[in-house]
C-alpha cells in the first residue's frame, strides 16, 4: 500500500472480512507497505484499511479457488481535525495596602 506519493505506509491495520460469514483475519502492513493473508477460501471480502493520518479504506474483493491475489492500494491523505485551544484568566485580584505609622 502506498500514500499519495507513491511511498510505502508501514504499521497499517488491515482487516480482510468475509462478506458472508463476518469473520475477520487482522495483519499489519510491514516496512514496505505489504501485508498477507494466507488460505483464505473463495469469498467476497471487504479489505479495511486504517493507518494513522489517512483517510479509511473499505474495498470490495472477491477471491477464486487457489487464486493469489496481489492489488496496490493507495490510501488518501485524512482530513486535517480542528485543534481547539482552551486558555483561562485568572481573576483579578485588588490589593491594598495598609501602612502603619511608626510613632503613634
Amino acid at each position: 500500500m502506498t500514500d499519495p506519493n507513491g511511498s510505502s505506509v508501514p504499521g497499517a491495520v488491515v482487516k480482510l472480512i468475509d462478506q458472508a460469514t463476518k469473520v475477520e483475519a487482522d495483519a499489519t502492513s510491514n516496512q514496505s507497505g505489504y501485508f498477507t493473508f494466507v488460505n483464505r477460501k473463495p469469498a467476497t471480502y471487504t479489505l479495511m484499511i486504517e493507518a494513522k493520518g489517512f483517510k479509511n479504506l473499505n474495498h470490495p474483493l472477491c477471491l477464486g479457488v487457489s487464486e493469489t491475489l496481489t492489488k496496490n492500494v493507495a490510501l488518501s491523505l485524512g482530513e486535517m481535525s480542528e485543534v481547539v485551544e482552551v486558555t483561562t484568566a485568572s481573576e483579578l485580584v485588588q490589593s491594598s495596602f495598609v501602612r502603619a505609622r511608626h510613632g503613634d
